[in-house]
């Protein structure tokens, strides 16, 4: 995963908050808040519906796969990217996979 540097107008204090951490930058005018992101994948099922979900498009991919070969009615576990919602999707359904760029 790669990382990115946002630049926040006023911060006093550091704060920890899932992967996000703010420290000051180096002249200490601005802190900057520091965030790992991760990758968003799309997945459109055959009915058009479309659910933009966190992992890697090889991750996701290995996850519906798995829940494909397992038990009969087996669902596929995904992290909704928006909300972190946690869904369950039936790879029967899945008709195509495609990563988001922002």
């Amino acid at each position: 995963m790669d990382g990115s540097v946002i630049s926040v107008a006023r911060l006093d204090h550091t704060l920890v908050c899932d992967e996000r951490t703010t420290t000051l930058d180096t002249d200490a005018s601005l802190p900057v808040l520091q965030e790992t992101v991760t990758q968003t994948t799309e997945i459109v099922l055959v009915s058009g519906d479309r659910y933009r979900v966190s992992g890697d498009l090889s991750d996701i991919e290995r996850v519906i796969l798995d829940a494909a070969r397992g038990a009969i009615m087996e669902f596929a576990w995904v992290l909704d990217a928006e909300t972190g919602e946690r869904l369950a999707i039936n790879p029967e359904c899945v008709a195509l996979l495609r990563v988001v760029r922002s």
